[in-house]
């Protein structure tokens, strides 16, 4: 009720044990749409792909969710940084690693796809 998320949601930050995780992401600043989607649908497809996320802990959230909020990467590659940091790397090799942190001149790509 204080979050204004539906009930399925709890129950499931509940039974995967992530229902602090959220609180903490929320209290620092986390959108809770974000946080819930993060932490139940992208976990959850995550394990349907075989990703080993045990290891996902609320320290790695913590750090993911600092970073996005630094704009070290959009909110859109969250799964590619979940896959990574499961695979043993921290959020600056997974964001290398992903190529997310080359800088794009938009205003290039804009005047060439105009000229074209």
């Amino acid at each position: 009720k204080k979050h204004g998320i539906k009930k399925e949601d709890v129950k499931e930050l509940l039974d995967t044990g992530r229902l602090e995780i959220f609180a903490d992401a929320v209290r620092s600043g986390t959108n809770k749409t974000l946080a819930i989607v993060t932490l139940t649908a992208q976990m959850s497809a995550l394990s349907r792909e075989g990703v080993d996320i045990e290891g996902l802990d609320g320290k790695a959230f913590h750090s993911i969710f600092k970073a996005l909020k630094k704009g070290k990467f959009a909110k859109e590659a969250i799964p590619d940084i979940l896959r990574s940091v499961c695979k043993g790397k921290n959020i600056d090799e997974a964001v290398k690693e992903g190529g997310l942190d080359e800088k794009i001149d938009l205003d290039k790509v804009i005047d060439k796809v105009l000229h074209e």
